[in-house]
């Protein structure tokens, strides 16, 4: 439950002359990095995705690139997800709205 007169939607400061919401003026940088580096990751298992879709098209069984694309999407997806459980516990990421 939230406060009496609390809203649901974050309030509009200024700050130095520029509007910003409290979730935005109080984000670390690390929370950027965090943010940037899952995007990177989620871009690289689709490409990988996608390039072992082209290759098993292609090659036809000939080559072993469709194998070798689909471990490296496998191998980046248990590292994002290694990252999340490590960011989580160690606070860097912080879930929200899960048993609240």
């Amino acid at each position: 439950m939230r406060a009496a007169g609390a809203s649901a939607y974050p309030r509009l400061r200024t700050r130095a002359g520029i509007l910003s919401r409290d979730s935005e003026a109080d984000c670390p940088t690390h929370a950027i990095v965090t943010t940037i580096v899952i995007l990177i990751l989620l871009a690289a298992i689709l490409y990988n995705l996608g390039a072992g879709l082209y290759f098993m098209m292609t090659d036809r069984g000939s080559t072993n690139r469709t194998v070798r694309s689909l471990t490296w999407r496998i191998g980046l997806s248990v590292l994002l997800i290694l990252l999340v459980i490590v960011g989580i516990l160690t606070g860097v990421i912080k879930p929200h709205g899960i048993g609240q």
